[in-house]
């Protein structure tokens, strides 16, 4: 499915039928790094932490390809196991036998659950579960090490006043030893998102030249520079260029890896 159709699929189906909240922008956002990462050769499964009803996991759905698995977890507290079932029934793309559901508190976890996900075989991992400090450090504590070459990790509401502690979590682990490999490579309004600082450039780049995203800029934060997705600032494609220095970056080249991408 395109990114225009999926779109429409969430106009006219997803937000009128399935509580939660999953904007315009991330769902362009993730259908444009599953892009990136399948022209890369980058595999893994799929996880969230925080599903709701389901409706950012029924998007994951869609971006889950036939031979990877879509991991969930949740409380599913106040009675909506039932809902989130009946609506990825419904409208999530062909998991028959690859949906996995674990329902638990995280914040019980005190190591990662390699038992079901071994280290190295998560390429995206949309962290949307409890929004403390204490939550979100400690899901990225015991998920982070789980994340394949080239994974990614959708960090949600680091930007909301309403909830701090995404920002201070997400920021202390990223300084911290077991976290520092990790780094800020774009951002939307309501989503950070992380991958290895190795492949951070890569990423950046290929977001760029896939043209979907209409407006970009780049903001620092920490020790580099994060594309600024749908900015209301937006950089022109000369400064762009300029600050990636690549005099050959707006050209075609082939997709590949840190080390051999353009």
């Amino acid at each position: 499915m395109s990114v225009h159709n999926l779109l429409r699929f969430y106009g006219a189906h997803i937000d009128p039928n399935v509580s939660g909240w999953f904007y315009g922008q991330d769902i362009v956002a993730f259908h444009t790094l599953n892009g990136i990462q399948m022209n890369a050769g980058i595999h893994g499964d799929i996880c969230e932490l925080g599903c709701f009803h389901g409706k950012s996991a029924i998007a994951l759905s869609h971006l889950a390809r036939p031979e990877e698995r879509l991991h969930v977890y949740d409380t599913f507290g106040d009675g909506y196991y039932e809902s989130f079932r009946s609506n990825m029934a419904r409208y999530a793309q062909g998991l028959e036998g690859r949906l996995v559901i674990n329902t638990m508190e995280l914040s019980s976890l005190q190591a990662p659950p390699e038992d079901s996900l071994p280290r190295g075989t998560v390429r995206f991992l949309h962290i949307d579960a409890g929004h403390t400090h204490k939550d979100v450090i400690n899901d990225l504590r015991n998920f982070a090490p789980l994340m394949a070459p080239g994974g990614i990790i959708a960090l949600d509401d680091f930007y909301h006043h309403q909830f701090p502690g995404v920002a201070t979590a997400g920021t202390e682990f990223m300084l911290s030893p077991e976290g520092q490999h990790l780094r800020p490579f774009a951002g939307t309004h309501y989503k950070l998102y992380l991958c290895d600082r190795l492949w951070l450039k890569f990423y950046q780049k290929w977001i760029y030249r896939s043209k979907v995203i209409p407006t970009l800029s780049l903001y620092n934060i920490l020790d580099v520079d994060m594309l600024v997705c749908f900015s209301d600032e937006p950089w022109s494609d000369e400064r762009l260029k300029a600050a990636f220095d690549d005099p050959a970056f707006g050209a075609e080249a082939a997709m590949g890896s840190p080390s051999t991408s353009p």
